[in-house]
């Protein structure tokens, strides 16, 4: 997570959506920074209302929701993909990884699918957009949501924003499994796991090219197109 008072913006982490890019571009520009271990980068919109901006609100002295939320969201298959890749890291497999428990080395795309679906606590957890995205009330918390596709629709809206051009690099990109070689059965059953994450990723991707979704307030219930 990246904030900027000067700009006016506060830049959420979702995870697997070009998080660790977006952080290069926006580290010169942006006066708080939280990253690294212990949860604060992947920093939920719940819990910036409660316990973040309280702080801001305190020390910095101006109202938090002068700040424009911001934040990436990537096609569901897609960033499933990415935690498959990076759950096959080098090193995490060795029993002495933090995240040893969790590694995909022996496992194939559609038995990692598998386990996600069951709900195989910690070891699949998964942090879903739309959840990432809702504040306590269930509401979207995020004034404008750009897809990991069109990062460049989000350069050029913080180059406008901060007046300065703003280049985001491309790092950490995993290559998409075939998810062709999933039988859709279990394609099916990913769908409706992340029924909301697709609704809200087509709705992202519906918006004409350059134009972000402005969702503040709003819920994840309706089809795409009425979102």
């Amino acid at each position: 997570m990246q904030i900027s008072f000067r700009h006016k913006y506060v830049m959420f982490d979702v995870p697997k959506s070009a998080s660790t890019s977006i952080n290069i571009a926006l580290k010169p520009v942006s006066e708080c920074i939280l990253d690294g271990a212990g949860g604060v980068k992947h920093m939920t919109v719940a819990d910036y209302e409660e316990y973040l901006e309280p702080f801001l609100k305190k020390r910095w002295g101006q109202d938090p929701n002068t700040l424009e939320r911001i934040a990436v969201v990537r096609e569901p298959f897609d960033m499933l993909a990415s935690y498959y890749k990076y759950l096959r890291r080098p090193g995490v497999e060795d029993v002495d990884h933090w995240d040893h428990y969790r590694n995909t080395c022996d496992i194939s795309f559609a038995e990692f699918l598998k386990g996600v679906c069951k709900g195989h606590g910690r070891r699949r957890a998964i942090t879903r957009p739309s959840t990432f995205i809702q504040n306590s009330e269930g509401k979207v918390g995020i004034d404008l949501l750009f897809s990991f596709e069109r990062l460049d629709d989000l350069a050029r809206y913080l180059s406008s924003k901060i007046g300065k051009e703003i280049q985001i690099p491309v790092k950490n990109v995993s290559v998409q499994q075939d998810v062709g070689s999933v039988d859709q059965g279990l394609l099916d059953q990913v769908r409706d796991m992340f029924e909301n994450d697709f609704i809200l990723y087509e709705a992202i991707m519906q918006r004409p090219k350059g134009d972000p979704l402005r969702i503040r307030h709003g819920e994840i219930t309706a089809p795409a197109e009425r979102i």
